[in-house]
């Protein structure tokens, strides 16, 4: 070989060596956005769950006059209002989370390597067939 093709390939293995480091960046990227999309879908859980509690214990609970009845009520929207905006919440982080999960490139690039290995089994089964029979 002479140097000239000895310094493309060094370029060629450099610029692969730059797109695995991007992809592990990007990955490792990923991994955060999940961590804290884990971390945060847990803590609206918990949300949910102690205001549910105290949603239930003020409809258990009967207060005697009318004044008293109209803060239960208040109580209970509020409560229930809560809910919501951590329901919208939970929902809008799990869409973030799959649309993240599944991106254009990904899926190119795993159909190109569907296309590639699947082509490369059906021409090695060929050939076993061929030779076999």
């Amino acid at each position: 070989m002479n140097k000239d093709s000895d310094w493309m390939d060094l370029n060629d293995l450099n610029a692969e060596l730059h797109e695995v480091k991007d992809a592990l960046a990007n990955l490792e990227h990923r991994l955060h956005q999940v961590q804290q999309a884990a971390i945060a879908k847990s803590e609206l859980l918990k949300q949910q769950q102690q205001i549910n509690q105290q949603l239930k214990e003020s409809k258990i609970r009967r207060k005697p006059n009318a004044a008293d009845r109209s803060s239960q009520v208040s109580d209970q929207q509020t409560y229930k209002q809560e809910l919501q905006v951590i329901s919208d919440r939970l929902e809008q982080i799990e869409s973030e989370l799959e649309s993240r999960l599944i991106s254009g490139s990904s899926l190119r690039e795993t159909f190109w390597q569907i296309v590639r290995f699947g082509g490369l089994g059906i021409v090695i089964g060929l050939i076993l067939r061929s030779c076999a029979g």
